[in-house]
């Protein structure tokens, strides 16, 4: 896992794959990426997400689905730029109305809530 990371780093990388790598929390590398648009970090043992993941300016597709969520991560209120986020197969079982405002309209209509 660390060496994709690596790779990205070096190559400048748009998106980043990190399915499947039982994670139990996003490798602070990652916020190293500026240019990144898609982080897929589906199908791992997440619970939450760093704040400086919000620094990752460019991104527009963040996939969290199949985590170990039980909330909607709080950081995620602050990252305008994104317009699709995956949570589906998490463990949240509702989201405040109004939460999300805009970005409810733009981002959470592509998502699977169970």
């Amino acid at each position: 896992m660390a060496e994709l990371v690596l790779r990205a780093l070096r190559g400048n990388s748009t998106s980043l794959n990190l399915t499947n790598k039982q994670l139990q929390q996003v490798p602070i590398a990652v916020i190293k990426l500026k240019a990144l648009r898609t982080l897929r970090i589906s199908n791992n043992y997440l619970i939450d997400l760093p704040p400086e993941i919000k620094t990752l300016r460019e991104l527009t597709e963040l996939n969290l689905g199949n985590n170990a969520f039980q909330h909607v991560p709080e950081v995620l209120f602050h990252m305008i730029s994104l317009q699709k986020l995956q949570l589906y197969g998490n463990l949240i079982s509702e989201i405040t109305s109004g939460l999300f405002g805009k970005f409810l309209q733009q981002c959470l209509s592509f998502c699977n809530f169970y």
